[in-house]
C-alpha cells in the first residue's frame, strides 16, 4: 500500500468548493459509485493526501456531490496487476520467482504442482519424484542407483547393499548337500511328501517299495512321524497290517520307532488273519498294541523279534520261536501269554504269569510283576 498526494486546486477559491473542509475521494475505476474508496485528507493549499492506497486505477470524486472530477481522468497508483500483500486476489498466467518462497501457512494446491521433476499427486496418492512414487514411507517403483548408499561389492556388514552379481555368485557357490540315507532305509512321515526310495506316508507304501530284503541287505523302516488318534489321546500313531507284513517274501526288515514310549504302533488291521509267521521280522524301540478292535480272536506270532519294546496284549496270545530282548509285556490275568518253540526271552518282564508250552528257548525273564495292571485304551486312527 502507498500514500499519495494530489493538488486538487491552486488555491481554495479555485476548487469546486471554496470550503477547505470539502471532502474528496479516490474510488476504483469502475462504473458504480459504490466501488471501494479512500477518503482524502486536506493538508493545505488545495493539496490532499490519500493513505493506504493499494495498487490500481482510480478516479477522483467529490464526496458531497458524488460526482467525478473528470479533469483528473484515471489515476494510476503503483503497478497495475501487482500481487497484493493482503486480501484475496486471483492471479493468472505463469509467475517466475527468482528466489525461495516462504509460506506462513499451509500451501493448498488445487491441481498438479510441477517443479522440474517433482510432482505432487492428488490427496492419498503420494508424491512422485522423477517417475518414482512415494506414499506413507513406501516406495512403489523401482529405483536405480548409480552409487549404492552404504554399499559394497563385497559387503562385510548386514546392512550394506550390494550388486546382483555378488549375490548370484554367492548363491551359486553354496553347496546344499542332499539329505543322505542308506539305500536300505525308508522313513515314514505321515502327511509328508513321498520320495521314492526314501520317504513314505504309510508303512504299507514303504513295504511295497523295498522289494526282497535279504540277510545281507536288511531293510529298516523308521517310524518318524505318525498320526494323532481320533480321540486325541495319542500322537505319533502308526498302523501296519499282518497282510502287508506277509507280502514280504522274507522278514529281513526292522520297524524302528523314534522313542519307545512315544512311538505307538498298532499291530494288525481289520480283516487280518489272527496269525503272522515271518521269521527275521523285527520291531524295535516302540510301544505295540495288539488290541481286539481289529482282531478279536486269540493271536499267534511265529519267528518275530521284539527289542526294547513295550507290548500290550488284549487277548490270548502265543509266541512261537520268537525273541524278546529288554521288553515289557502287559496283559490282564484273564488272558494267557504262552511261549512255545525255541527263541530267546532275555531281560524281559511280564505283568502276569507266562505259560511255557514245550518251550526250549533261552529264557531269563520275570513274570507276574503287576497282576493288577490296568490296560490302556488302545489308540484308534480313522481311515484316510
Amino acid at each position: 500500500m502507498a500514500s499519495i498526494t494530489l493538488q486538487v486546486a491552486q488555491d481554495v477559491s479555485d476548487f469546486v468548493k471554496t470550503d477547505e473542509t470539502a471532502d474528496v475521494e479516490l474510488r476504483t475505476a469502475v462504473d458504480s459509485y459504490a466501488a471501494p474508496f479512500s477518503v482524502g485528507t486536506h493538508i493545505g493549499s488545495g493539496v490532499y493526501r490519500f493513505d493506504n492506497v493499494i495498487s490500481g486505477v482510480y478516479r477522483l470524486y467529490d464526496t458531497s456531490g458524488a460526482t467525478q472530477l473528470t479533469s483528473f481522468g484515471d489515476i494510476i497508483v503503483g503497478q497495475v496487476g501487482a500481487v497484493l500483500i493482503t486480501g484475496a486476489q486471483p492471479i493468472g498466467g505463469v509467475k517466475t520467482f527468482s528466489d525461495n518462497c516462504a509460506f506462513s501457512s499451509a500451501l493448498s494446491v488445487g491441481t498438479t504442482l510441477n517443479v522440474n521433476t517433482i510432482e505432487e499427486l492428488t490427496a492419498g496418492l503420494g508424491v512422485t519424484l522423477e517417475g518414482i512414487t512415494f506414499l506413507n514411507g513406501v516406495v512403489y517403483d523401482s529405483i536405480g542407483f548409480n552409487v549404492l548408499p552404504t554399499s559394497s561389492v563385497t559387503p562385510t556388514t548386514a546392512t550394506q547393499l550390494t550388486t546382483k552379481s555378488y549375490v548370484d555368485n554367492l548363491v551359486a557357490a553354496v553347496n546344499i548337500a542332499e539329505f543322505q540315507q542308506g539305500d536300505n532305509r525308508r522313513r515314514i512321515i505321515y502327511n509328508g511328501i513321498e520320495e521314492s526310495g526314501k520317504v513314505y506316508t504309510t508303512i504299507e507304501n514303504a513295504i511295497s517299495n523295498i522289494g526282497v530284503p535279504t540277510a545281507g541287505a536288511r531293510y529298516y523302516i523308521d517310524l518318524e512321524r505318525g498320526q494323532v488318534s481320533y480321540d486325541s489321546l495319542y500322537s505319533n500313531v502308526f498302523e501296519v497290517s499282518h497282510s502287508d507284513l506277509s507280502s514280504m517274501t522274507n522278514g529281513y526288515c526292522v520297524l524302528h520307532g523314534g522313542t519307545r514310549n512315544r512311538t505307538h504302533l498298532m499291530l494288525g488291521s481289520s480283516g487280518d488273519s489272527a496269525s503272522l509267521t515271518l521269521p527275521n521280522l523285527s520291531f524295535e524301540n516302540a510301544t505295540l498294541y495288539m488290541s481286539t478292535a481289529n482282531i478279536s480272536t486269540a493271536r499267534t506270532y511265529n519267528g518275530i523279534n521284539f527289542t526294547d519294546c513295550t507290548i500290550y496284549v488284549y487277548e490270548n496270545i502265543t509266541f512261537t520261536n520268537c525273541e524278546f530282548w529288554n521288553c515289557r509285556i502287559y496283559s490282564t490275568t484273564a488272558k494267557t501269554v504262552t511261549l512255545t518253540g525255541t527263541g530267546y526271552c532275555l531281560n524281559s518282564v511280564f505283568s502276569n504269569s507266562v505259560t511255557e508250552s514245550g518251550y526250549t528257548g533261552q529264557a531269563s525273564y520275570v513274570d507276574s510283576i503287576d497282576t493288577t495292571a490296568t490296560m490302556p485304551t488302545a489308540p484308534v486312527i480313522l481311515p484316510t
